[in-house]
């Protein structure tokens, strides 16, 4: 099994950098030399380590021959070294020092020289593996940058340190207590001898008794201060060893603290637990746990070993004792107050309620390091309450919560075979009869209120019976989802500002610890960063502020160490708004994350900048220059969680009224519904304005996108309208056009009469929007349709058009898309009617119809709703009739 083991490591040191820095770390922290694992290397892959692992006098003896066949083999190699021809000191006095340091590590520790082996033989074989398994999981799992890997390492080096001396201290107890047994006996057998040498002395003295019985005394007494050194130094070994094993329980209880703040913090963004990282932290509890227990079994041995043989004025059996409650009540109690950890809570911690009772949810505990800790034949119970942050229990014992819970019966921890880990899972659990404070009649009331659950267990360890349990990180329970965003703003704020207590947080923090969590969160779901820019106008919009022109402007430094509120961020209303900084801000990011997330991650939306920065950016650039913002007057007004706001263009065009360049912003047709449905790139290829110049001509109304304004619209957006052209819906999308009108309706109709003594009807504020249309007229309504007449795939219409003013013929149908000029070849669909005009030239006609549609507001249809796709056309007899046979003319599905 462990056949050139050594040679493969050693290929795959060349050529990774991270498994040699692995080996080294190895054989740095473990007492068996480097140069004689790689001297000897095929003698040690040959020996059988695997079968002594028993203390029994076969082991040891068989451990004896091989640490001695071992050293032999050296001494052979120096002298094979020395006789060779250029000899080579420096070689010879390296193998020298190997082996001194192996003496000094494993003469008369034999056991201890076999577990050393067959440890370093274990890890070698697991990191080739590794390699040949998945190089890519090899890079993660010994990946040396990670701070998280660095720590382990660490930890790990003092744990073999520790396993090490705990197995020395081991050995040694069994040592001393052989030499007392032995010593027990030396003295008994000495002490008869000094009673007959006494009694012989009484009878009649002579020196060579009085010598004798002198010499067995003070032999007697060597033995004796022998013993005594020995029990001394068994003790002193074992405080150091506590010692040791205290630092290395703090810095495991140091990296549980750590993993329990991030997995608190997740809900920030500002970091998260490191992937894989409570597998390693069980798998190092595990290995103290062992220690722990081995340790209080050592000093439970010591302690007998000194109860056998009493010293006077002898304070170490004192001294053991003391360190063993120490050991026990301290530092056993304080870890097992960490081990038990909740793996997974309630997603975004926010639980629904209603009539009551809640939506079924799933929660798992992790026991970290049970196998460790010996619990593996006796799996500890766990059971579960729910309490308000201001009444749980400070006690051990459970203790029924304020609500019942249903399918939240006591569960027992479950050991994974594969790796040790003992987890208890509650499944598809409910919360019944539960009555909140606040009855759910507010938004912000409900984020007052927060709850845990608490998970009660008890485990017996060293004969001895802990009560355990775990509080759960802070939910908040809502009764509509529009209370989501609220409770999400609050939950975000208490972990990113809270002190160790999960329920004790911050009111009041500087504006950049907010700014901090804000950018984090965009940056998490975004996958784009805010910038110094978007940050000051968040300021600006958190705090209120409005810029003076008789002071100079702002800048973030002014409101960096500007102490804000909670109440400010996530329940106070903006201005004139109905709705928080906080729900404005959720709303901007979820527009972002659902609609045009490829768009901000290409930069091509400006985002979070005010009128008054955007008219200062665009001030000089050329007419058709534009950027996206998101709007601070408007967000979705729905119960929806996932609610998103608005965007605007800000738009550099000419004013035609003024007749100078002037900024104008545009949001119509931007809304997220718009957007979702006909993508934000075709939206904005479709606005276009009357030309300046010439009244009779159009042009597209965004040329530029800020800040190129070289780069002509076509070659920024071409991609993306490709994209939703060839999107996987299965329709092809028209193109079709928008018109921004940049006047109020007043002046636009005075223009459009100096142009052909026409007057539109279709006007609405500046700028306003409407699709392209002719002259009006008046419209025949849809509702007057005779009821014989419905629409259908054939329907004769001369009779209803003949009903009708012959100048002013009108059809009632519905367009399947929406484009500026329909010529010769329609497609169309009736349904929810909209207007076109039909001229006089129509009855003359016998080919089929120019159509110019009209669509009243402004609104784009949902192509989605569409029924039926049909065809305007004059047949045979002259008839208007409509047809569906519309794939004869256009590549429509």
């Amino acid at each position: 099994m462990n056949k050139d083991l050594w040679q493969t490591l050693n290929g795959l040191c060349k050529t990774n950098r991270c498994v040699q820095d692995r080996v080294n770390e190895l054989y740095g922290r473990i007492s068996f030399p480097y140069k004689i694992r790689s001297k000897f290397a095929d003698w040690i892959e040959e020996q059988d380590w695997e079968s002594l692992d028993a203390d029994d006098d076969f082991s040891k003896k068989r451990a004896e021959n091989l640490y001695k066949e071992l050293v032999m083999k050296i001494d052979s190699t120096e002298d094979v070294l020395q006789k060779e021809q250029g000899y080579d000191l420096e070689k010879t006095l390296d193998l020298g020092r190997a082996k001194d340091s192996l003496k000094k590590a494993f003469d008369g520790n034999y056991l201890t020289f076999v577990e050393v082996i067959r440890r370093c033989l274990g890890e070698e074989r697991l990191l080739v593996q590794s390699c040949e398994e998945d190089s890519n999981e090899l890079k993660r799992k010994v990946r040396c940058d990670a701070a998280i890997d660095v720590e382990t390492i660490q930890i790990q080096q003092k744990l073999a340190e520790l396993h090490d001396n705990i197995a020395l201290i081991g050995h040694k107890i069994q040592d001393v207590q052989k030499n007392q047994e032995k010593f027990q006996l030396e003295y008994m057998e000495k002490e008869e001898k000094i009673k007959q040498l006494e009694k012989e002395l009484m009878k009649h003295k002579h020196p060579e008794i009085e010598g004798m019985l002198a010499t067995i005394t003070r032999e007697l007494g060597r033995s004796s201060q022998e013993n005594f050194s020995n029990r001394k130094d068994m003790t002193n070994s074992l405080v150091l060893a506590t010692s040791s094993l205290n630092e290395v329980l703090q810095l495991i209880w140091k990296e549980i603290d750590k993993w329990n703040f991030e997995q608190k913090q997740e809900i920030t963004a500002l970091t998260k637990p490191v992937d894989g990282s409570l597998d390693k932290l069980d798998k190092l509890c595990n290995e103290i746990g062992d220690a722990l227990i081995k340790m209080v079994q050592h000093l439970e041995n010591a302690l007998l070993v000194f109860q056998a043989i009493r010293y006077s004025n002898d304070t170490c059996e004192d001294d053991l004792q003391n360190t063993r409650t120490g050991v026990i009540e301290q530092l056993l109690t304080e870890h097992l107050k960490r081990v038990l950890v909740v793996e997974r809570s309630i997603p975004d911690r926010v639980l629904k309620v209603s009539s009551g009772k809640s939506l079924g949810f799933s929660m798992s505990l992790r026991l970290l390091g049970g196998s460790g800790l010996g619990l593996s034949f006796a799996p500890p119970k766990v059971m579960m309450s729910l309490f308000h942050e201001k009444s749980i229990p400070p006690g051990y014992e459970h203790t029924a919560g304020f609500c019942n819970i249903l399918n939240g019966q006591e569960r027992t921890f479950t050991v994974n075979r594969g790796t040790n880990s003992f987890t208890a899972h509650f499944h598809s659990v409910q919360l019944k009869n539960v009555k909140r404070p606040d009855r759910g009649k507010n938004e912000e009331l409900v984020t007052e209120y927060k709850y845990a659950f608490v998970f009660y267990t008890s485990v017996t360890v060293c004969s001895q019976k802990f009560p355990m349990k775990v509080i759960s990180l802070p939910i908040i329970l809502t009764s509509q989802t529009s209370q989501e965003i609220m409770a999400k703003g609050t939950l975000i704020w208490h972990a990113a500002f809270s002190e160790n207590n999960s329920f004790e947080y911050k009111e009041t923090v500087p504006w950049c610890d907010v700014a901090r969590v804000l950018t984090a969160l965009f940056q998490q779901n975004t996958g784009r960063a805010l910038t110094q820019g978007h940050l000051l106008y968040l300021a600006k919009m958190a705090f209120r502020h409005k810029d003076s022109r008789r002071l100079p402007e702002a800048t973030i430094g002014d409101f960096d160490k500007k102490p804000i509120s909670e109440k400010q961020v996530i329940r106070d209303r903006l201005s004139g708004r109905d709705f928080s900084f906080w729900k404005w801000f959720y709303a901007c990011m979820n527009l972002v994350i659902y609609h045009v997330k490829k768009e901000w991650q290409d930069e091509r939306i400006y985002g979070f900048i005010s009128k008054e920065d955007a008219k200062r950016k665009l001030k000089d650039a050329p007419c058709g220059t534009f950027l996206l913002r998101f709007s601070e007057s408007n967000i979705e007004n729905s119960q929806k969680s996932d609610i998103c706001g608005f965007l605007t263009v800000a738009v550099m065009e000419m004013d035609p009224e003024s007749g100078q360049k002037k900024l104008f912003h545009v949001k119509d047709y931007l809304s997220p519904k718009e957007i979702h449905e006909k993508g934000l790139a075709p939206i904005l290829d479709a606005m276009e304005v009357v030309e300046y110049a010439d009244n009779s001509k159009k042009k597209r109304l965004l040329q530029f996108l800020y800040p190129d304004k070289t780069t002509r619209f076509e070659d920024i957006f071409g991609t993306y309208i490709k994209q939703k052209e060839s999107s996987d819906d299965g329709y092809r999308r028209g193109k079709y056009s928008i018109e921004i009108f940049l006047t109020d309706e007043q002046v636009r109709k005075g223009r459009q009469d100096s142009i052909d003594g026409s007057v539109c009807d279709t006007g609405s504020c500046p700028p306003s929007v409407q699709m392209t249309t002719p002259m009006s007229s008046p419209l025949y309504d849809i509702n007057e349709w005779p009821q014989e007449c419905a629409p259908g795939p054939s329907y004769d219409m001369q009779q209803l058009l003949l009903t009708m003013p012959m100048e002013r013929q009108v059809a009632a149908i519905r367009p399947s898309f929406v484009p500026t000029q329909v010529s010769m070849q329609t497609s169309m669909q009736y349904g929810n009617p909209h207007d076109f005009q039909l001229t006089n030239d129509f009855l003359a006609s016998n080919t089929e119809i120019d159509l110019n549609p009209f669509m009243p507001g402004g609104q784009i249809l949902d192509d989605s709703r569409l029924e039926e796709l049909l065809i305007l056309r004059m047949d045979s007899d002259g008839d208007l009739v409509i047809s569906s046979d519309v794939h004869e003319h256009l590549d429509f599905p």
